[in-house]
């Protein structure tokens, strides 16, 4: 039965890449019971007949099965020059636990499809019982016992992975591998080319949104306003919990938060409130001048590196984006995203945050700019009788001059 919702499921990627990966006994592996040639012909026909490649993958997990026993089947699409892997498909059966999010993005290294990347080849991974597996990878709470991961190969080019997962231990050895291989082989073209169509999607709605965004920006100077409708549209690029955008205060040393989405008064980020920028995310960015993503794996490492975020860690916060607002070159403030999901966010997330705070960062100057002309007018406006009497003053002692003047010629 095939299940997709946004309960988020680690699976095989929550396992490092040198740990865990051994062989299985060839004598338990699950036997053939269709012949195997008919079923690989199968799956070329299905995938080459359907333009829907939600209903590829499904007719696919189905005529595996009767390849290789499995209780779990993931595909995954691996993007290099991003270092991110998606989850493009999750199938599975009668099992029970937190899911993989169907389009969901987390970082290449430190995943098994990193190793199967780098060699190219297919690798096991059995524990010797389910302590092993609750020791070494908490997030494992399926009750998978094996798995295997073999490349999706296109043009030469490693462009996703193919996982398989079972809750019988040592259900896998090297021939159900190298079978693997050969069905990962008929997959890898249908999910290079989804690759490319998802990618052209993506990138028309971000010019779509960002577009949006720049209309919000000169469609009002009511900075609240128009900072409310930035963050609506950032939501359909961006998953965050919540959203903060800070600004530098007159004494250089502090952040007062200007806007907040969504969180949590106990996260450390609250609105109208003023907080030291030492020891935050936000002094590394407003030095360095770039954004930073910062996802820990342990309280230890957030104490470590940016004690005034315990805070937000300790109330469930675990992945965090923060990159600065500037203004013809110079810091302004800063601009965090904050994710309870573990590595929620990758490089081009990154990429795409700093251009939304691009937009951010015009609309907080048209509004200084704004409230600077209109302190100018009012002291303009001010200043308007004084300089009334003054020129009155100096006509009256003009004229005076003037008539003395004038009887002084009279004499």
């Amino acid at each position: 039965m095939e299940k997709r919702n946004d309960r988020l499921w680690e699976g095989a990627e929550s396992l490092g890449p040198d740990e865990g990966v051994g062989k299985a006994d060839p004598l338990s592996e699950a036997p053939v019971t269709t012949d195997k040639n008919s079923v690989l012909v199968e799956i070329g026909r299905v995938i080459t007949a359907s333009p829907d490649i939600d209903d590829v993958y499904s007719q696919f997990a189905e005529l595996v099965q009767h390849l290789i026993q499995f209780d779990r089947i993931d595909i995954v699409s691996i993007d290099v020059e991003r270092g991110e892997i998606c989850t493009e498909f999750v199938h599975w059966i009668d099992l029970d636990g937190p899911l993989a999010q169907i389009g969901g993005m987390r970082p290449l290294a430190g995943s098994i499809s990193e190793q199967v990347l780098a060699q190219r080849s297919g690798v096991l991974f059995a524990p010797s019982d389910h302590t092993d597996v609750e020791k070494d990878y908490p997030r494992y709470e399926t009750g998978i016992l094996s798995s295997m991961m073999v490349p999706l190969v296109s043009s030469g080019t490693v462009v996703g992975s193919l996982a398989l997962m079972s809750t019988k231990r040592l259900a896998y050895g090297e021939d159900l591998l190298r079978l693997a291989e050969q069905v990962g082989l008929q997959i890898s073209g249908a999910v290079a080319n989804a690759a490319l169509y998802a990618e052209h999607e993506r990138a028309q709605n971000q010019l779509a949104t960002l577009a949006a965004i720049g209309r919000v920006v000169n469609s009002s100077l009511d900075i609240e306003q128009v900072l409310g409708q930035i963050v609506d549209q950032t939501r359909t690029l961006l998953s965050f919990d919540a959203l903060a955008i800070n600004l530098i205060e007159s004494d250089g040393a502090t952040l007062k938060t200007v806007h907040m989405a969504g969180g949590e008064d106990r996260s450390g980020w609250q609105y109208g409130r003023t907080y030291p920028i030492a020891k935050t995310v936000s002094e590394d960015v407003l030095r360095d001048g770039r954004g930073v993503v910062f996802q820990p794996s342990a309280r230890a490492e957030v104490a470590e590196r940016y004690s005034s975020t315990l805070p937000a860690f300790d109330i469930g916060y675990r992945s965090l984006i923060v990159v600065p607002l500037t203004v013809e070159d110079n810091a302004i403030g800063t601009m965090t995203l904050l994710s309870k999901g573990d590595g929620a966010y990758s490089n081009r997330d990154l990429a795409v945050t700093e251009r939304v705070a691009n937009e951010v960062s015009g609309a907080i100057a048209n509004a200084r700019l704004y409230e600077e002309r209109l302190k100018a007018d009012r002291l303009h406006s001010s200043n308007k009788p004084v300089r009334m009497e003054i020129q009155l003053r100096m006509l009256g002692s003009n004229r005076r001059l003037t008539e003395s003047s004038s009887t002084a010629r009279l004499l």
